[in-house]
């Protein structure tokens, strides 16, 4: 049985995420690509080890145009697109920490979906020209599985001005896979075992000891040793991977993208600020594995 739980401010709504988990973490909890998180970032989060994530420009104006996507997917792909508000959850009764806020419900060819609405940047837009990132698939199974529906779609308008609409089916399989995991994890939550930190956490983990008695760690070798290491190698591979960089964007010149038998390895584009950014695409390590 699905229950809807209201909330009388968003306000309040992000209080009480600390006692569910919700769809866009559940890609954190799994190792998902493109997911937003660590799994360590997410169960010190539940655990109150952090401070509240301040909200971002990007997430703020993603909030905004939400409604607006929405209305373009309507007159675009035809049906009726009716944005959800924000201050709710829906999950299975006796699974009081499943979680799920869908954007919006899409009534289209007699069906009714959920809808999930992303506004991504241009240079990022590559990542959603064969479908949507894996993070966003598991991210609309679990919200199918909280809310009770068979199908969903997402639509990712990129940069602006393309907009894409992907159809997802409900996948049981999969679904009972992130089950096990969720609940695997919320027992490390529940018990305080705190998960191993990963590289993408290094900037969080002050916040985690704000405080601090000077005690004295004592490090084994073999950590020392490692820690030393890995910090030569950075500074060697930054100096060499920083001299090919060069190299690259001098041959290049003017040119927006350096390609391998029609496969584009780099881009060398102007920015909304007007600077040119140099990347490495997506693919570029499997392009040049050949």
């Amino acid at each position: 049985m699905i229950r809807r739980v209201e909330y009388p401010t968003r306000e309040a709504w992000l209080a009480d995420r600390r006692n569910f988990i919700g769809a866009s973490e559940v890609a954190s909890i799994i190792g998902a690509p493109g997911a937003y998180s660590s799994r360590w970032e997410i169960w010190a989060r539940k655990c109150g080890k952090l401070p509240e994530k301040p909200e971002s420009e990007s997430m703020r104006w993603g909030s905004r145009l939400e409604r607006s996507i929405a209305l373009g997917v309507a007159e675009d792909h035809g049906g009726t697109v009716t944005p959800t508000d924000s201050r709710y959850c829906v999950g299975p009764e006796d699974k009081p920490h499943h979680r799920a806020t869908p954007d919006a419900v899409w009534q289209v060819s007699g069906e009714e979906l959920l809808l999930e609405i992303k506004n991504v940047d241009r240079m990022l837009g590559e990542h959603w020209d064969a479908g949507p990132p894996p993070h966003v698939v598991v991210q609309l199974q679990w919200q199918m599985y909280c809310a009770g529906f068979d199908r969903a779609a997402v639509a990712a308008l990129v940069g602006g001005n393309r907009l894409h609409v992907y159809h997802v089916e409900r996948d049981d399989e999969l679904i009972d896979e992130l089950v096990r995991a969720v609940d695997a994890f919320w027992c490390t939550v529940e018990n305080r075992l705190e998960p191993r930190a990963e590289a993408r956490d290094v900037e969080l983990l002050p916040l985690r000891w704000q405080a601090f008695g000077g005690v004295v760690h004592e490090l084994t070798l073999l950590d020392a040793r490692r820690l030393v290491g890995a910090a030569a190698a950075v500074k060697d591979a930054q100096t060499a991977y920083n001299q090919a960089k060069a190299e690259t964007m001098q041959a290049m010149g003017e040119a927006t993208e350096g390609m391998i038998d029609g496969q584009a390895v780099v881009t060398w584009r102007e920015n909304k600020a007007g600077s040119r950014v140099f990347r490495l695409t997506r693919n570029a390590a499997d392009i040049v594995r050949g």
